[in-house]
């Protein structure tokens, strides 16, 4: 095998505690960001394991890759950026700015890191998991990717939001601002989840819905419509246990002033706020099941910001 750099020993640099050393180009590499010459001063890496001698892959600038953290393949980590612990930087994958990778995340595919986003830190910088980035999945600004979460195809993290947990971010989904995907919630297709909003359990959240403010999506809700969920209301919905075809739903809730408006496919159903418990029961129990839609079964509503009465709306004749 023809190594293709070399280290520069006399030009080091400490990164946790750890010495790196500069490395040069020793024959031309045609790589992700355009042509390394040779004799290229490229970034800094701890050992030889952490940069693989085949493929086009290349550490550049101040980057720096360090314990049992590797690049291979495509890969380009460049400007300030760090990857550190077991991180694995395959692919075609682009790190750079000042992101930070680190714990057992697996960075692959065409996934772009930028900015100051960190994937695998926790806010006191403990290492943390399995996060994966991949396909052409983007993460920017002051995101973070924590725990085994997964953020994939086309989708995008960014400002300073979260994903953690087992959670999936995927198709064309965007989180943005101060939202938080966690525990085992799905963000799918063009979903938008901005705000404060958080998704959490085993929430679904896709098609072209909008979640934002202080929304909160929890349960076993499965949102697909092309709404906007806004406010500070907390959405439960969950199917029935009889349901067969939850993944063909399509149900919404949401909140303007004291009305909750649920959609299904064929029918609109609105119900207004009440305090007695009695109408909630009444509405679970016996209106519910009632409703008539097309190659569904019954679904179960809850609601989780106080109880309701089912008003059916009005229709033309």
């Amino acid at each position: 095998m023809v190594k293709k750099y070399e280290f520069v020993v006399d030009d080091t640099a400490k990164e946790h505690h750890t010495t790196v050393t500069r490395i040069r180009a020793l024959v031309d590499i045609d790589t992700l960001m355009g042509v390394v010459k040779a004799g290229t001063l490229g970034g800094f890496i701890e050992h030889e394991a952490n940069l693989s001698h085949e493929g086009t892959c290349w550490v550049a600038n101040n980057a720096r890759v360090l314990d049992k953290a590797f690049v291979q393949q495509e890969a380009y980590v460049g400007d300030n950026a760090i990857v550190t612990c077991s991180s694995e930087i395959t692919g075609k994958a682009h790190i750079s700015d000042n992101a930070r990778v680190c714990g057992q995340s697996k960075i692959r595919g065409n996934a772009t890191i930028g900015d100051n986003a960190v994937i695998n830190m926790d806010f006191l910088g403990q290492i943390t998991d399995h996060a994966s980035v991949y396909d052409t999945a983007k993460i920017y600004g002051d995101a973070l990717i924590l725990d085994a979460a997964t953020v994939c195809d086309r989708a995008v993290v960014r400002d300073n939001a979260m994903v953690s947990g087992e959670a999936v971010v995927g198709g064309s989904a965007a989180i943005t601002q101060e939202a938080h995907v966690k525990d085992n919630a799905k963000i799918c297709e063009y979903a938008e989840i901005s705000g404060k909003a958080v998704v959490k359990q085993h929430a679904i959240v896709g098609g072209k819905t909008k979640v934002s403010d202080n929304v909160t999506i929890e349960g076993k809700a499965l949102l697909k419509a092309d709404y906007h969920l806004k406010g500070n209301s907390r959405i439960r919905i969950k199917p029935a246990s009889r349901a067969r075809y939850a993944s063909d739903y399509v149900v919404l809730a949401m909140k303007e002033g004291n009305t909750i408006m649920t959609l299904t496919k064929n029918q609109d159903v609105q119900i207004q706020y009440q305090d007695d418990v009695s109408l909630l029961n009444e509405f679970v129990q016996n209106t519910l099941p009632s409703l008539k839609m097309e190659d569904q079964e019954e679904l179960r509503l809850f609601i989780q910001l106080g109880q309701a009465r089912l008003t059916r709306p009005q229709t033309e004749n």
